[in-house]
């Protein structure tokens, strides 16, 4: 119910509720490495957050909830649009020392239902982005953010934590809006 959205969400700074949203995140991060096929439980998630070294993690997986934590608390303090270049940062952050990356994309082709019928990646995410540009942006911030994460998750530019990136591309999107994103638990899954 988006009314009752609006009255809740009254009087309510985002920005002010980002720390204690943080405080809150090791089960949304649980739920989206399991997303992305890799199972990590809430508490070890956790451990990482408090600075620790969790041995049951690889050095990856630490990094991976380091970096999207810390890109998580800026975008509290962004309320840019999306743009390519926006994109291309946040993921080059989320895989600061996981894998190489400059932001482009991995694959050259997405997955159509015609076998026979290639479509650009870099075609589809530009039109995606001028759509967002001319219209979705206008929308209300929940169903921006569904559209674009949706539609990126449907194109899935990246092959490394696309999970992960699209939670960030929805929250962007949320926080934009004065929304708090969503927080997820893995438990939901079974």
């Amino acid at each position: 119910d988006v009314e009752a959205l609006e009255e809740a969400r009254e009087g309510v700074s985002v920005s002010d509720s980002s720390s204690s949203f943080v405080r809150l995140l090791p089960s949304t991060i649980s739920y989206l490495f399991l997303l992305d096929g890799k199972e990590v439980s809430s508490e070890d998630v956790k451990v990482v957050l408090e600075g620790e070294l969790c041995y049951s993690l690889s050095l990856q997986e630490h990094l991976l909830i380091v970096n999207f934590t810390s890109i998580l608390k800026n975008l509290f303090h962004s309320r840019d649009k999306w743009n390519g270049g926006a994109l291309r940062e946040i993921y080059i952050r989320l895989m600061e020392g996981i894998k190489e990356s400059d932001g482009e994309y991995d694959r050259e082709y997405k997955e159509s239902k015609d076998e026979e019928e290639k479509v650009s990646v870099k075609a589809a995410m530009e039109t995606m982005l001028k759509q967002y540009e001319d219209s979705w942006s206008l929308l209300h911030p929940l169903s921006s953010s569904a559209i674009i994460s949706g539609e990126i998750g449907r194109i899935s530019p990246y092959d490394t934590a696309l999970s992960f990136f699209l939670y960030l591309v929805l929250s962007g999107e949320l926080i934009r809006g004065d929304v708090l994103p969503p927080l997820l638990d893995s438990s939901l899954l079974f």
